[in-house]
């Protein structure tokens, strides 16, 4: 399934099976247990290849990434430390939980494998409170740090339980009932012990939940809220604006709550929606308007436009372009087609009423599916409109295969496109899947035409 023949040329094998790596990733354990000695033959034994790849080609540094967690995953104690120090020898980022899982691999055989539990906790919290986009992978370290331990020496797992107990309260992601299962496994037989909590962890990172769309049985079905006070509110408008929509959330939103997982989990209720903006509303604003400023007003002249919103949530980024385009005078009739992506329905909703608005009759689509999921008739366009496609917050989720996304506008998005990509700065490894997008087109040919503005710090008064 992974490496059974002897590889020429690395840097091809990487970008022909991008997928490969994506699946293996995706794939329960029990699926890939046959493979792991491959996995460790080939980290051994093209090592140097390796080490010699371009770091600066965003492909390697994914790759790396990719064998970094597989081999943390499969408990290839050598050929983990053997990666992670590729990518410390050239400065990369590492993130917090993979520092944590450092200090338990690198650990030798000894008590210090318990004695390090508060700062390889320390590093798990940051991540999840920092730099995660869930807790899931996590809580999967922690994982396999426990079945580290316990198959390096099972009488330290009593120790390891206890230390669990005693700080529960310190360390917010111990009361995960995945964690609390733990406590409560039989360690006596190692291997069966080991598999189990395999199966946990493949359980806990199932990445795909039940799509929200109890009230949608026809795909072309456009959803679209048309009821309620927020729907009365914009209607209500005799001009529209972000500000007075973000002023009208936080009147609503009654919550001093976060919302789970950095606002990237999908949202369920209303209240949610209110939350979100209050939140991150800002915070869009500022970085959309300051992507947009570096565009070429040429670009807009004389063809109608479609715009595509990737993973829209309620549509900010659509609404951000709006303004923009008022600002410097481009009509919005000009605007003939609106595709609004996002698998929340309640979100995608008032992403439809607030492009409805926003915009002057455009003809809206309404996408109801997770990333994964798209197919390419879910995103025909045509060719001769200029397509803008707006990612905010988005591109640098792990919890979606970037390639298939890559291929999918490839296939799909004929004739001129703008690109308009917008991340949070949390870590190398989410930022490098940005770089690996913007690469991917640069490659791809001339009708992809991509103006590169790197900004990081907050932006403006918006913030």
């Amino acid at each position: 399934m992974f490496l059974n023949k002897q590889i020429t040329n690395l840097e091809s094998f990487i970008i022909e099976n991008q997928d490969l790596f994506y699946q293996i990733e995706s794939s329960s354990y029990d699926s890939i247990r046959d493979i792991k000695e491959e996995i460790n033959k080939f980290v051994q034994s093209e090592y140097i290849k390796i080490r010699k790849l371009p770091f600066d080609n965003s492909n390697t540094k994914l790759f790396l990434l990719f064998l970094l967690d597989t081999t943390e995953r499969m408990r290839l104690k050598s050929s983990f430390l053997k990666v992670y120090n590729i990518l410390l020898a050239n400065n990369y980022d590492l993130s917090s939980r993979l520092a944590a899982a450092f200090l338990f691999k690198s650990v030798p055989n000894n008590p210090e494998f318990i004695n390090r539990f508060d700062k390889i906790c320390l590093l798990l919290q940051h991540s999840i409170d920092h730099e995660e986009d869930d807790d899931k992978k996590t809580i999967a370290t922690f994982c396999n740090y426990f079945i580290d331990v316990l198959n390096v020496h099972p009488s330290w797992i009593t120790e390891l339980k206890n230390k669990i107990e005693k700080n529960h309260s310190n360390f917010q992601f111990l009361q995960h009932h995945t964690i609390k299962t733990l406590l409560n496994i039989d360690c006596s037989d190692v291997l069966n012990t080991t598999y189990f909590i395999q199966e946990i962890k493949d359980e806990l990172l199932k990445r795909r939940i039940t799509k929200f769309d109890l009230e949608v049985t026809e795909e072309n079905k456009l959803l679209i809220e048309n009821t309620g006070s927020y729907f009365k509110y914009v209607s209500s408008l005799e001009s529209i604006s972000f500000s007075k929509i973000r002023s009208y959330c936080l009147d609503r939103n009654i919550s001093s709550a976060l919302l789970s997982g950095r606002g990237v989990t999908p949202l369920n209720e209303e209240s949610e929606l209110y939350l979100y903006f209050k939140s991150y509303g800002n915070m869009h604003y500022a970085k959309l308007a300051s992507a947009l400023s570096t565009l070429n007003l040429a670009h807009f002249e004389a063809q109608n436009i479609t715009i595509i919103d990737w993973g829209c949530g309620q549509a900010l980024a659509s609404m951000v372009l709006a303004e923009y385009m008022e600002k410097h005078r481009i009509s919005l009739e000009r605007v003939t087609n609106i595709i609004l992506i996002e698998p929340s329905t309640v979100a995608i909703k008032r992403a439809a009423l607030n492009v409805s608005i926003f915009y002057k009759h455009p003809k809206i689509r309404t996408i109801n599916k997770y990333l994964d999921e798209i197919q390419l008739d879910d995103i025909d366009t045509d060719n001769s409109n200029l397509k803008i496609h707006l990612f905010s917050n988005i591109l640098d989720v792990e919890l979606f295969n970037l390639t298939l996304l890559e291929r999918n506008i490839y296939h799909s998005q004929k004739g001129k496109n703008i690109f308009v990509c917008v991340s949070p700065d949390i870590n190398n490894s989410k930022n490098q899947r940005l770089y690996h997008f913007k690469e991917f087109f640069q490659r791809s040919g001339s009708e992809f035409n991509i103006n590169s503005s790197e900004k990081y710090g907050k932006l403006d008064a918006y913030w």
